[in-house]
């Protein structure tokens, strides 16, 4: 089980003032769990055997909109509680959040892949954008699972950098 800290300030602070927008649901992809199995990520042992799965709390839809959300208010937009047909609503679907260990002869990877599609949508516009980060942690000899952990953090730090501020400059482009 990995439970990321929520309570991230990676984005600039105050780039935007007041700026109202709803975030919406946060769902998986309908296609992210073909085989039944609702794991965010696989731990192998050194011959790339599957050992174990790894779960994610909260869950990936939840633990990106959370995320999403924090750092849209650290940049200075006024996150809304209420859905209004006059404010820009941002929904999110997560394509793909995993997390896996790459075993080597002398190094493991920690792997770390997020996949997320953005929509900003009003009554009259909607625009749609996909980020994807990948993070490879490379560790010689041996391997502890926190690396997992900090491969993940490390990817969330990467995925916020990408798409906070796009998703600002979208908004102040086609909603102000």
């Amino acid at each position: 089980m990995i439970e990321p800290n929520l309570n991230t300030r990676i984005s600039k602070p105050n780039v935007v003032r007041n700026f109202p927008i709803f975030v919406g649901e946060s769902n998986d992809h309908p296609d992210a769990f073909p085989d039944g199995l609702f794991i965010d990520g696989l731990i192998k042992n050194q011959f790339g055997m599957e050992m174990g799965y790894i779960y994610l709390k909260p869950k990936g839809p939840e633990l990106i909109k959370t995320i999403v959300s924090n750092e849209l208010k650290n940049t200075g937009f006024n996150i809304l509680t209420n859905k209004n047909k006059n404010v820009p609503e941002l929904s999110i679907i997560v394509n793909q959040i995993f997390v896996e260990t790459e075993p080597g002869y002398f190094a493991y990877g920690n792997v770390s892949v997020i996949d997320v599609s953005f929509t900003i949508s009003n009554q009259n516009k909607s625009f749609s954008k996909r980020f994807k980060t990948i993070e490879i942690l490379n560790i010689p000899f041996f391997n502890n699972h926190h690396f997992l952990h900090l491969s993940l953090i490390n990817n969330i730090e990467k995925f916020i950098s990408a798409s906070i501020p796009d998703i600002t400059e979208i908004y102040i482009k086609e909603f102000k």
